[in-house]
């Protein structure tokens, strides 16, 4: 790469903000150098330089050597990358240490990247100047004394040498010298930037500067825009974006060279036939505002690449909307068209098309006709079913169909065989057509939320997909052809009636996340100790008693979700003690019963939980409690003892051993408890066994377990 001195600032600013006198600046500059903080570095030395101007020598020699730093650091992460690549082909055994790596010095040298990931500010000798992805400078974007990064609308500020005026960089390498006020203004000035200055009218000295380019009036309170506007016949950009327009007058129609017009997030509900003389319009932007349709005259833009309707009243398009043969993207999510008109077919060059919540319950046969369509969002409408012709769109993408009432996909679909993004969530998909393994490039697919009770074999040749989420299906297996997804990074599955998992899944061996949860499980293969690079795993709301040693393996393991398992207590501890850096998360699933008040489910569940192992303390303070609301106090006595019994320490926490005594009728030894208990601050707590016990009192009442001595319990802790 030729990248030299490479800027790492989100904003280098033209106009240095004053401190308290120099010196104090220059040494908060050294401070932020000495930490790593170049950004504030270079504010600081820019502020000592406007206060003392005749330090601006020193000042540049300061900020050459951020830059200095800067370079060092992209240097050495280049040097990184390559060490990296080259060791990832001749050491096999380093190639996750050395893949973190190449991951730490890509990230280093992304930063560099500013506008739309296009282009970077780099400095040399002196000079700002903008680098491509090669580090080759663009050369159309000049060299200036000062600039700052691209903003949002494509403009970068910048300053040229010798020159005290103020320029507006497009990405063209146009140049505007601007001003911010009226008082500005003058026969060279050629931007105006009226932004955000509360103007409720357009002063009337901006009509008489009809050199004027480039007139950004966004956020203000404009309501209404005058005649007069149709004086400024050189405007190629207007932006009247975030006012209060309800309407455009008809001399909008004059601006001849407009080519990019910012009109979203104002109230119009209509627009001015005139709209359509505007011959030289690239893009309009219209979002949010409160149009009900479109005029004819729309399809005389015939240079239009960008139409943004977003957030509107739509309920039809006009014919002529086909006429836009250049147009590149059409956005007309959150509209109220029940229909689309045939001649949507006729945009040949469209690539982006978003229809999301636009109430349609079918598509024209026509807009299968766009073949260089590449993203399609039909998002929550009410389509039911895709027609064969689907195939036809050869250079899709990017798919989206999630919440619509579709049942099945036709085999076409695997002819899609350069749509990389699938997304089918919330629909009634019962299966999958087998042709979905022909779609080779795909990297996500998402099926969560349908009614697919198995997936076909096919699944397998999905060579590349990265992400695939099956939540809240009715899976009850999966094939073992699952394993052949070695690009697999995330497997969702939750919500579904898997009883099995097949051994395959270990071989999914770039696996980081894979989700379990609220399923059959009663068990896991010892396969998924392979899965050395998982970072999460979610096994809640299953039915597993055990858990394979293979997973004291993952090492990589961040969060393991236990939750409401038959899992023992004391497996789990065992468990956290191998998976020291892992958040093991683990109730046991009697809980789950109990919280739903289910006292015999929970209390038969404990039971079971006894059966594998005897020697966890605290499993028998638990069967205690269940007991209690099942009215074995018996039972709670005895399971009670037994908690004592192998953990003598137990009682300083235990409060339903004297319940079960006063509900077996023996007041003396209920009450030894409680009293040797009562004014005890409960350890690791705030409050003490008094509120506890008068608390779990009232648990009992509530599940209708009662007691005359209950009385003599709230009497001996009341306050």
């Amino acid at each position: 790469m030729k990248l030299t001195k490479i800027l790492l600032l989100a904003l280098i600013p033209l106009t240095a903000h004053a401190q308290n006198n120099y010196t104090q600046a220059i040494r908060q500059g050294d401070a932020a150098l000495r930490r790593g903080e170049y950004k504030t570095a270079i504010k600081k030395y820019f502020a000592g330089e406007a206060f003392d101007p005749s330090k601006k020598d020193l000042v540049q020699r300061k900020v050459e050597t951020v830059f200095d730093k800067i370079e060092a650091l992209r240097v050495e992460a280049e040097s990184t990358k390559q060490q990296v690549q080259v060791a990832l082909e001749q050491v096999k055994t380093e190639q996750e240490k050395t893949a973190a790596a190449l991951k730490k010095a890509n990230k280093l040298i992304d930063a560099f990247y500013f506008y739309d990931e296009k282009f970077a500010l780099a400095f040399k000798e002196a000079n700002y100047y903008f680098i491509d992805k090669n580090g080759d400078p663009v050369t159309k974007l000049g060299q200036w004394e000062a600039a700052e990064q691209f903003d949002f609308r494509g403009f970068a500020k910048v300053k040229k040498k010798g020159d005290s005026a103020n320029y507006l960089l497009d990405t063209l390498g146009n140049s505007y010298k601007v001003a911010y006020q009226i008082n500005d203004l003058g026969p060279e000035i050629t931007a105006l930037d009226l932004s955000k200055m509360q103007l409720t009218q357009i002063p009337e000295a901006v009509f008489r500067q009809a050199q004027l380019q480039i007139l950004l009036l966004h956020d203000n309170k404009l309501a209404s825009l005058p005649i007069e506007i149709g004086r400024l016949s050189n405007l190629t950009y207007l932006d009247l974006s975030r006012n209060q327009l309800t309407s455009l007058p008809v001399e909008i129609g004059q601006l001849g060279k407009l080519s990019k017009l910012d009109l979203y997030l104002n109230q119009l509900a209509i627009l001015p036939a005139e709209i359509g003389q505007l011959s030289n319009l690239t893009n309009l932007n219209l979002y949010s505002n409160k149009l009900t349709s479109l005029p004819a005259e729309i399809g005389q833009l015939s240079n239009l690449t960008n139409l943004n309707l977003y957030t509107n009243q739509l309920t039809i398009l006009p014919a002529e909307i086909g006429q836009l043969s250049n147009l590149v993207s059409l956005n007309l999510n959150l509209n109220q068209l029940i229909s689309l008109p045939a001649e949507i077919g006729q945009l040949s060059n469209l690539n982006v098309l978003g229809l999301i919540n636009t109430q349609l319950t079918s598509l024209p046969a026509e807009i299968w006709q766009l073949s260089n369509l590449t993203n399609l969002n039909l998002y929550s409408n009410q389509l039911t079913i895709l027609p064969a012709e689907i195939g036809q769109l050869s250079n899709l993408a990017s798919l989206s169909l999630d919440l619509n009432q579709l049942t099945s996909l036709p085999a076409e679909i695997g002819q899609l065989g350069k749509l990389t993004n699938l997304s089918l969530s919330r629909n009634q998909l019962t299966s999958l057509p087998a042709e979905i393994g022909q779609l080779g490039k795909l990297t996500y697919l998402d099926l969560s939320y349908n009614h697919m009770a198995s997936l076909p074999a096919e699944i397998g040749q999905l060579s590349n997909l990265a992400s695939l989420s099956l939540d809240l299906n009715q899976l009850t297996s999966l094939p073992a052809e699952i394993g052949q997804l070695g690009k697999l990074t995330k497997l969702s599955l939750s919500r579904n009636q898997l009883t099995i998992l097949p051994v395959e899944i270990g071989q999914l061996g770039k696996l980081a996340r894979l989700d379990l949860g609220s399923n059959q499980l009663t068990s896991l293969p010892v396969e998924i100790g392979q899965l050395s690079k998982l970072t999460y795993l979610d096994l809640s709301y299953n039915h597993m008693a055990s858990l394979p040693a293979e997973i004291g393996q993952l090492s990589n393991l961040e969060i393991l979700d236990l939750e409401y398992n038959l899992i023992p207590r004391g497996e789990v501890e065992k468990l956290k003690s191998q998976l020291q850096n892992c958040r093991v998360g683990f109730r046991d699933f009697v809980w789950k019963y109990f919280d739903e008040r289910n006292f015999p489910k929970a209390y038969e569940f404990q039971k079971k939980v006894l059966e594998k192992d005897t020697t966890d303390s605290n499993d028998w303070r638990i069967l205690s409690l269940y007991a209690l609301f099942v009215g074995k106090p018996l039972e709670a006595i005895q399971a009670g003892q037994k908690s004592l019994e192998l953990n003598p320490q137990a009682l300083a926490v235990e409060i339903y051993l004297p319940f079960g005594y006063l509900l077996n009728n023996q007041w003396p030894e209920a009450e030894a408890i409680f009293l040797k208990l009562k004014g005890q601050q409960i350890p690791n707590r705030t409050h003490f066994y008094d509120e506890e016990i008068v608390w779990f009192l009232d648990d009992l009442e509530a599940a209708g377990i009662t007691h005359p001595d209950f009385e003599k319990v709230r009497n001996l802790f009341a306050k």
